[in-house]
């Protein structure tokens, strides 16, 4: 997967045309104020509000919007300049660690984006709320627009895919910036403004503790059935070992792509993180025979799906969840197991969950990309959902093995796991 053509090429040049922009055309009537905005967009862009589906909101557009109103677009560049290096410095812990065409290519999006808005503002000479959200709404919604067409051009999503859940994620930050925006603007004096961004800071701080600590706890979670998981693994053959895992890294990387409610989410990646828990009750040595299973072998191993979803009916006795893990062996033409279940008879999960099962297996034995895409499509029709299948390109196949961890680390992690059970023994 490469990052650069030509249209993450055009969002880069935009953005050195935005810090042109912003170094020969910059002024501001108030300075006090701009560093006051400016201030205020750095600790949005540094710390955004963790979202329940677990991407990050940064609620900066509240800033650009108002130094749009207050500035022009010049001092927005500036603005857009520094907060977007200062989140880059924090995301790749150092400067010397920035890749500096994504940073070009993010400048320019928003810088875009702050176009739109202010052209936006122009065009509406009606009341300032109303202004104000005509403008947020053009702003948000270019940005996502442009998000959409990285995500295209560098791992093929499709350009409006899942685009109406996203379209409703934008209504609230509309709304909120569209308020908030406004008590700045009619900030009689500069301590009434002061007083209002202080104020606006505080609550959003708050907004972004609680959702945090939320999240937090839902990577806990997570990371809980990951160590888990990777001991059952590590105990029975180190050939599984890491598994779990990456079929749960699997399943977070395709949700974007097979259109998935994003509020369930957590919960398919978790059951995607221990969809081979029934492993763990069956004997080892089906596991580490070399060569063929008898039919005995074969029907044991067979049971796994039947006990894992026993012991996620017990954990979770009022979800689905354990119809996930049970049919997770199932086949779109009904030659699976343990039901022999028939294309749409066998739950979406359980697809999705069988998909990144052998996406795993795949990507493990081939590390070329054509290769493994060449083999999933094969595998489209008679054993994995052509639909599913079919949302998967090259590029998606690539960006998933940059997310992936790779064997070395898979390696030390099992060998940790050894020492430190034989030093509890």
């Amino acid at each position: 997967m490469r990052d650069l053509n030509w249209y993450t090429g055009s969002l880069f040049i935009i953005g050195l045309y935005a810090l042109f922009e912003g170094i020969l055309y910059f002024h501001a009537d108030s300075y006090l104020e701009f560093i006051l905005f400016t201030s205020f967009i750095i600790i949005l862009e540094l710390f955004p509000i963790k979202l329940i589906s677990g991407d990050d909101y940064s609620a900066s557009a509240i800033g650009y919007i108002c130094i749009l109103f207050k500035f022009g677009l010049p001092a927005c560049a500036v603005t857009i300049v520094i907060s977007t290096l200062l989140s880059f410095i924090k995301r790749y812990r150092s400067i010397r660690n920035v890749k500096w065409f994504r940073y070009f290519v993010t400048v320019g999006m928003y810088f875009l984006s702050a176009s739109v808005a202010l052209e936006t503002i122009r065009l509406t000479e009606f009341n300032t709320f109303f202004q104000v959200f005509l403008a947020s709404a053009a702003n948000e919604l270019t940005n996502s627009l442009l998000i959409a067409g990285i995500h295209r051009s560098v791992m093929g999503v499709p350009l409006f895919h899942n685009f109406p859940i996203k379209l409703r994620e934008l209504i609230v930050p509309i709304l909120v910036s569209s308020i908030v925006v406004s008590r700045f603007l009619y900030a009689q004096n500069s301590s009434d403004l002061i007083r209002e961004v202080l104020y606006t800071t505080f609550f959003i701080l708050v907004v972004l503790l609680f959702s945090t600590q939320y999240i937090k706890q839902i990577g806990i979670r997570q990371d809980t059935s990951k160590e888990f998981i990777r001991i059952l693994e590590n105990r029975i053959t180190g050939e599984l070992s890491g598994h779990g895992t990456r079929v749960g890294i699997i399943c977070d990387m395709l949700i974007e792509h097979l259109r998935y409610p994003k509020n369930k989410k957590h919960d398919l990646i978790q059951m995607a993180i221990i969809h081979d828990i029934g492993k763990s009750l069956l004997p080892v040595h089906v596991f580490r025979k070399r060569g063929a299973l008898t039919l005995s072998e074969e029907k044991e191993y067979q049971t796994h799906c039947e006990r894992g979803a026993e012991i996620i009916r017990s954990i979770f006795p009022n979800k689905k969840f354990d119809e996930w893990i049970l049919y997770h062996h199932e086949q779109w033409d009904g030659k699976g197991f343990p039901k022999g279940l028939k294309g749409a008879e066998i739950p979406l999960e359980a697809r999705i969950l069988a998909l990144c099962n052998h996406l795993d297996h795949i990507m493990k034995r081939h590390s070329n990309d054509e290769t493994v895409y060449q083999l999933l499509l094969q595998l489209s029709g008679n054993v994995l959902d052509p639909s599913l299948v079919g949302q998967i390109t090259v590029e998606t196949i690539s960006y998933i093995r940059l997310c992936l961890p790779v064997p070395e680390e898979l390696a030390m992690e099992a060998t940790a796991i050894a020492e430190s059970e034989s030093e509890v023994k």
